[in-house]
């Protein structure tokens, strides 16, 4: 009941008020608390010319369990199902999070909304959607696919200024 309340009201909110004053505050409110920060912090402090090391550990710190490193870095947290893969780079210029729990499928539209806060350009469907930002000191592309099961997220960093 309180998890539909703080929907409804973050419904009302954004078609209502500013974009910007949808945020999402606590783990407890909403299982989408990991794009709080976002575009900032791309998911859970994660952000672009971050070092992989410190991407890693942040990562760990978040309760996701390293399970391949042969070519990527792949992590999977067993209590939320989110996966996410990262480059074997020195340092983070993209990654994919693929997103598995009940919760998060049924929250597709109210995570969209967050995607579109600060989007410069948004082409949006019902299976496929493609975000772009310009921060000060980058620029990046969020594609989001959807299927029945899974929701693939690429955030792909486009230019560095």
């Amino acid at each position: 009941m309180k998890r539909t309340f703080s929907i409804l009201l973050i419904s009302i909110v954004s078609a209502c008020g500013s974009p910007d004053s949808i945020q999402i505050t606590e783990a407890g409110d909403d299982h989408l608390y990991m794009f709080n920060d976002f575009p900032d912090s791309l998911f859970l402090g994660l952000y672009f010319d971050q070092s992989i090391d410190d991407s890693r550990k942040n990562l760990e710190q978040n309760k996701f369990e390293l399970i391949d490193s042969s070519g990527a870095w792949r992590y999977w947290n067993s209590e939320d199902s989110n996966e996410v893969i990262l480059a074997a780079t020195e340092h983070l210029h993209s990654f994919k999070l693929m997103m598995k729990s009940a919760e998060s499928l049924k929250s597709t539209e109210l995570m969209h909304t967050i995607f579109k806060q600060h989007a410069v350009s948004a082409q949006c469907s019902s299976d496929f959607s493609v975000y772009t930002y310009n921060q000060k000191t980058y620029s990046f592309k969020l594609s989001v696919f959807e299927q029945n099961d899974l929701i693939r997220l690429n955030f792909e960093e486009q230019m560095r200024r």
